[in-house]
């Protein structure tokens, strides 16, 4: 796989923010659904790592398939929005409730669906879906200049003109 030009700075890019999306994705599922005073360290821990394990990969196939960030920022050319802080936020959103819903679906589903069937892993998304999208936005508003920015020192290309 080539790591240099427009295709490195765009995989490198989403690897890292997928690993970054999946730190995320698992501080929110642990605080959501572990009691800290009856876990174990080893609990937590093992917890964290699954989730992690489990939704970068997802996360990257996701990026690959979907053109989320193509359509944030066909959005936010429709609403005429310039370089800067603005437009960051605005397709970071976009981009950000679109990917992480889907992640976060898909490694719901994959954990869940042998053991509580499709309406508690329904039950399961509806009720963790707010904090994680809100928490993975965040994290990619605030992270995906660093990505990006580690992205173009490594594939020698750089999006801004």
């Amino acid at each position: 796989m080539p790591y240099d030009g427009p295709i490195g700075f765009a995989r490198i890019t989403s690897l890292i923010m997928n690993v970054f999306v999946g730190v995320v994705l698992g501080l929110v599922f642990m605080v959501l659904t572990y009691d800290p005073s009856s876990a174990s360290a080893g609990s937590l821990a093992r917890g964290f790592l699954q989730s992690l394990v489990m939704s970068v990969p997802v996360g990257y196939a996701i990026s690959d398939f979907v053109p989320s960030m193509r359509i944030a920022n066909s959005v936010a050319d429709a609403l005429r929005l310039k370089r800067g802080l603005l437009r960051h936020c605005v397709t970071c959103c976009i981009f950000g409730t679109a990917n992480v819903t889907l992640i976060f679906s898909s490694c719901m589903t994959i954990m869940l669906l042998k053991d509580a069937g499709v309406m508690g892993v329904a039950n399961a998304i509806a009720a963790m879906w707010a904090p994680a999208v809100a928490s993975g936005v965040v994290a990619i508003i605030l992270l995906l200049p660093v990505a990006q920015g580690v992205a173009s020192r490594v594939s020698g290309f750089s999006p801004e003109p």
